[in-house]
């Protein structure tokens, strides 16, 4: 039986993870924001042209990287 912290502490990654994974998956189905309500707006003055680069790191960095060390926990 693992001890309690190491639950706690899967069940936080997990909570990121899949937190990660919905916001990238939005941002990166619809990079212009408009889904979420995320105006496009905010990017001016950016290199970035729209959603698409945001939602790819967070869907990587804080979506699937959690979930991989949650799952090695």
């Amino acid at each position: 039986m693992r001890p309690r912290m190491a639950l706690a502490l899967t069940g936080a990654l997990a909570f990121q993870g899949l937190s990660g994974l919905a916001g990238g998956v939005g941002r990166v189905l619809d990079p212009t924001g408009e889904t979420l309500t995320i105006p496009l707006a905010w990017l001016d003055g950016s290199v970035l042209p729209d959603y698409m680069i945001p939602g790819v790191v967070l869907l990587m960095l804080l979506g699937i990287a959690p979930l991989v060390v949650a799952h090695g926990v």
